[in-house]
């Protein structure tokens, strides 16, 4: 096992690394080209919105998408209808989240572009900029559900299609519309990505063998989010947050969104650093609990020993 599980793991980390690696550079050659398209102010403002739609994705998920990953992984194989039932009541309580929190901050979409944006013609941005979250939340869920599947060459695929479609239409919309322009493309590049990655789940869920409901799944899910979904969800913000409160701050500072924009390029630089751990993460996570569930101790003890050993050549 020790040889095959690093064989996997090597296998499944390569494709993410790989998509993530290219998704990262198609956000790098983006970030620069919209600099100039957009000038350093307007791509300030283009920057922080993307960072408090992201922020607030981020929140309103509640990590649902590690939940489908941890609970998928655990019972295909076997209790598929575990896994069908809590991956569908998942999925709909992330949609009225994400729907719920997306049509409050569009009633209250002109005084909060005016608090944030300190601006009083910027609201049409924003308003546009919110689809993003329900969007984000709708594919963390989903991208969830196929790491639990283990399909990480999917994931992969719909990455890179995404980084694409996104480049492809960012520079002529912002060249035409500029800042509107900008997230009109990036909410289509995001809507692909969930009709893509929803297409990809679906039939995943419908290669589940069909059997009675179980209901006592459901009993399981709160825990799960208490003790391993929350305070992950509590990490990420705390330097999420931390991130968009510079951001923040900055904007209120003399130099205003031009600020924002030079913290924003330095910020995607440092994605390529926590690259591999986020990557082996993704990987050794589903198959760790699929060992837990279904008693194999030993082969996860071995798989967590790979995971550090790789993580710490990386580093």
């Amino acid at each position: 096992m020790s040889d095959g599980g690093s064989r996997a793991l090597f296998k499944n980390a390569s494709w993410l690394t790989l998509a993530t690696a290219g998704a990262k550079a198609g956000n790098l050659i983006q970030t620069v080209v919209l600099a100039r398209i957009l000038g350093i102010t307007d791509y300030g403002i283009y920057g922080f919105l993307m960072s408090t739609f992201g922020l607030t994705a981020s929140l309103t998920g509640l990590q649902l998408g590690l939940t489908n990953t941890v609970f998928i992984s655990r019972h295909r194989e076997e209790h598929p209808e575990r896994a069908r039932e809590v991956f569908k009541q998942v999925t709909r309580f992330a949609s009225v989240m994400g729907i719920s929190v997306a049509l409050g901050m569009l009633v209250f979409a002109r005084p909060l572009s005016l608090w944030l944006l300190n601006a009083d013609d910027l609201t049409l941005l924003f308003a546009v900029g919110i689809a993003l979250v329900p969007l984000s939340v709708s594919c963390g869920v989903l991208e969830g559900a196929l790491n639990g599947f283990e399909d990480f060459r999917a994931v992969a695929t719909s990455s890179v299609t995404h980084s694409l479609l996104t480049l492809v239409l960012v520079f002529p919309a912002a060249e035409w519309l500029s800042v509107l322009g900008a997230l009109l493309a990036t909410v289509s590049g995001l809507l692909f990505r969930f009709i893509y990655l929803s297409v990809l789940v679906r039939r995943h869920i419908g290669r589940l063998p069909t059997t009675a409901v179980d209901s006592s799944a459901l009993s399981e899910v709160g825990p799960l989010i208490r003790s391993f979904a929350l305070p992950s969800m509590l990490t990420t913000f705390a330097l999420s947050g931390a991130t968009w409160y510079g951001s923040y701050l900055l904007s209120r500072s003399p130099g205003g969104f031009s600020e924002v924009a030079v913290a924003n390029v330095g910020i995607q630089w440092r994605a390529p650093l926590v690259l591999l751990a986020s990557v082996v993460g993704s990987v050794a996570v589903p198959a760790m609990s699929s060992h837990f569930a279904q008693g194999r101790i030993r082969q996860m003890n071995t798989l967590r020993s790979n995971v550090v050993l790789f993580t710490g050549l990386g580093a």
